[in-house]
């Protein structure tokens, strides 16, 4: 837990060293559920940023591997949601204007382009209600790549889904192998470039409050 906002882990996530201290180890049919009375965790159409380090065992399967997301298909609920898509190689920031899935857009990491199984990324994606856009950003060990972004002037569903870490808020869906850390959300705020860069710090990683 961290800010008051707690985690719960289902099917016993391990715990091993991560990318800034220890991390959340993902295995087959575990993941990390938030509590459902937390709707600061269910952004709607506001400026917001989502950002965490992933880390995938495998980037071929399965298809789609979620590390963060409200979102919901079952009684369309879907909000947003940040995934690694064999398909196209890249990594995703999806949203939902109603939560239907007719109503879905998304920008695609192609500035940074396919991901390498066994390897520490921090994924940045955020929605910027002033200017309609949608964006997202990669780091590396090294490197924290240009920004990706993609107009998107319906806004963002405020679903009720639960906020989960390593599948899809069903908590079945999209589900991923790897490891979690540093998950940090951020309503009412795009972090500005230099804060999305103090996050990466060269590779090295740090969590709110930059420090």
């Amino acid at each position: 837990s961290g800010h008051g906002h707690t985690l719960t882990p289902v099917g016993a996530p391990g715990v091993i060293a991560g990318k800034i201290g220890n991390a959340a180890e993902i295995l087959t049919g575990q993941y990390l559920r938030g509590l459902t009375d937390q709707p600061p965790m269910r952004f709607g159409n506001q400026d917001f940023t989502v950002a965490i380090w992933a880390y995938l065992s495998s980037v071929a399967t399965p298809a789609a591997q979620t590390v963060l997301a409200v979102w919901q298909e079952a009684f369309d609920l879907r909000g947003w949601a940040v995934y690694y898509d064999a398909s196209l190689s890249r990594w995703v920031f999806l949203v939902s204007s109603t939560g239907t899935a007719g109503t879905v857009a998304q920008v695609n990491a192609n500035q940074f382009g396919p991901a390498t199984a066994n390897t520490w990324y921090l994924v940045i994606a955020w929605h910027d209600a002033a200017n309609d856009l949608i964006g997202i950003q990669i780091g590396d060990a090294t490197t924290l790549y240009t920004a990706d972004t993609a107009g998107h002037s319906a806004g963002v569903f405020k679903a009720t889904a639960t906020l989960t870490l390593g599948r899809n808020s069903d908590g079945s869906t999209a589900p991923m192998t790897g490891r979690l850390d540093g998950a940090g959300l951020w309503g009412d705020v795009v972090l500005t470039t230099l804060q999305k860069s103090m996050l990466h710090k060269a590779g090295a990683g740090r969590e709110y409050p930059f420090a």
